[in-house]
């Protein structure tokens, strides 16, 4: 079966370090699968898959297209835009439907909500198009329209968490949703000897005290991540011994939903808090171990929370919003803490806990790990994937016949 991914960007965010744990999983399991990745924008996700010898290639969208969002600006102007670049999305869909008849696939695998709407007016009629929730679609002002209007097109969706795709169902009621959760390279995400000092020099700091605590936000600079949330949080929390804050990540989008560097280091200064900064970078397992606490701000509900379940994985002790699809990753107080979404006191009184309590942290941390084996393992979403590719190609009828919510039962995490 030829299968090719329509990635959005050619970053590495998320969604994409999940495809490639997914790629690799194939490989491992023998899977006859023959992937393919088109992707949007160039960028380090195609370097990555020319190391796994996929075969990839790079359509690049339109400016216009690129930085067309609806998470953020004004409804009248969101769909100003949106109807402005009407005729560039429909040229753009036919250029990138010869591009697609090159990989000659059974299905393609749209990996985000521009590429899914792509993917559906692209589609080569040889090949069927399955679109992969990473995503809540209700909240948004164009994507539950838009979507609506190709969604004839789709052979069906998979969500990656219950959370997502009783969203998605409200919203675009025609397509039918399997939920498959995202998996974890255990192998490579796993517990192991930090390296506090190699994070202080990345973020040009000079040798830490003994003793130091590294707390840190690891997240893409979307605005609803919550880096003000975190650093209003690091103001408050008080510590006894010497503790450094980090955010990680940087922007990958080219829409205007996200914040920039030096807007959060103005909001640090404001806050009187020393934060240091680090990109997003590729040895993301060693980020995770050079610290000590994880932190998980997000201020809307998490669809699934990647960076919770890596950081798990990492035997890292982790404080997240308690929301959403993330709700669902981890048991509070046993293998990781919990806050109410947005509560910055607190997300400040858990972060004074864990500072203060090395073993709080040495045992979170011990059971996180062993959670993460258990609910995150690639082999199972590999084989989910699998199957339910078999399910949409031999399905047949119209969309509207098969519409619905299927639970992939291997792969549920338990609530």
């Amino acid at each position: 079966m030829k299968v090719v991914f329509l990635s959005p960007v050619g970053q590495v965010g998320g969604a994409e370090r999940v495809l490639l744990t997914l790629l690799d999983a194939w490989r491992a399991s023998g899977q006859r699968i023959e992937p393919g990745v088109l992707a949007l924008s160039d960028g380090p996700l195609l370097a990555e898959l020319r190391n796994r010898k996929v075969l990839c290639a790079v359509e690049p969208m339109p400016d216009r297209l690129a930085k067309l969002g609806d998470s953020g600006g004004g409804l009248l102007a969101t769909m100003a835009s949106g109807l402005l670049s009407y005729p560039a999305l429909r040229s753009f869909a036919a250029k990138l439907r010869q591009r697609l008849k090159e990989f000659a696939p059974d299905i393609i695998h749209a990996n985000g909500l521009k590429a899914h709407l792509l993917a559906s007016m692209a589609a080569p009629t040889s090949c069927k198009v399955a679109w992969h929730l990473h995503d809540f679609v209700g909240s948004r002002r164009l994507a539950p329209f838009l979507l609506g209007r190709v969604a004839g097109q789709a052979a069906g969706a998979v969500a990656v968490s219950d959370a997502v795709a009783v969203d998605f169902l409200r919203a675009v009621p025609r397509v039918p949703v399997s939920v498959i959760p995202n998996a974890v390279d255990t192998a490579r995400f796993c517990p192991g000897a930090g390296n506090g000092a190699w994070l202080d020099g990345l973020a040009g700091m000079a040798e830490a005290p003994a003793g130091t605590v590294r707390v840190g936000l690891v997240a893409t600079y979307a605005l609803w991540k919550g880096h003000d949330l975190f650093i209003r949080a690091a103001a408050r929390a008080r510590a006894s011994g010497p503790v450094r804050f980090f955010i990680i990540g940087g922007p990958i989008y080219a829409t205007g939903a996200q914040r920039s560097r030096d807007e959060l280091m103005r909001l640090s200064r404001q806050c009187r808090v020393d934060v240091a900064f680090v990109p997003m970078l590729g040895e993301m397992p060693e980020v995770y171990r050079a610290l000590d606490v994880v932190v998980h701000a997000s201020t809307s509900p998490e669809p699934f929370g990647l960076v919770i379940a890596e950081a798990m994985a990492c035997g890292r002790a982790v404080v997240a919003a308690a929301a959403g699809g993330a709700r669902d990753l981890f048991q509070d107080g046993e293998d990781a803490l919990g806050y109410p979404m947005g509560d910055e006191a607190a997300l400040a009184s858990a972060l004074e806990r864990l500072i203060e309590s090395r073993p709080l942290r040495e045992n979170l941390g011990t059971a996180a790990a062993l959670s993460a084996r258990q609910r995150f393992d690639p082999a199972r979403q590999a084989r989910d994937i699998a199957d339910w590719y078999k399910a949409i190609m031999e399905s047949s009828g119209t969309v509207q016949d098969r519409a619905g919510l299927r639970r992939s039962r291997p792969g549920c995490i338990p609530g």
